[in-house]
């Protein structure tokens, strides 16, 4: 599903959640490649595309193949929580 960075450019993320602006990427390690040159660059262009997304008002929840499937919903959950949740809550400050 196609969604724009701050700069206007467009990416694709694994699972979006539009209406919460989250972005839910599931990262595989062939993906950066086999030497170290390749690994900096991946994740250098990693970096910047995330920075985008944030400065697009994206957040974005990030697991790796073989977490479990608890621990994806459970990161997924918190995300979605602290949006919906009143900064006083999160803080502790809620009497």
């Amino acid at each position: 599903m196609p969604v724009f960075g701050g700069s206007g450019r467009t990416y694709y993320g694994d699972f979006v959640w539009r209406r919460h602006r989250l972005i839910g990427e599931a990262d595989g390690v062939g993906k950066y490649g086999d030497t170290a040159a390749a690994i900096r660059q991946a994740l250098r262009a990693e970096r910047a595309r995330q920075a985008d997304l944030e400065a697009g008002g994206w957040r974005v929840v990030r697991w790796v193949t073989g977490d479990p499937g608890r621990s994806v919903v459970a990161r997924v959950g918190r995300a979605l929580y602290l949006e919906a949740a009143p900064a006083a809550r999160i803080l502790g400050l809620e009497a």
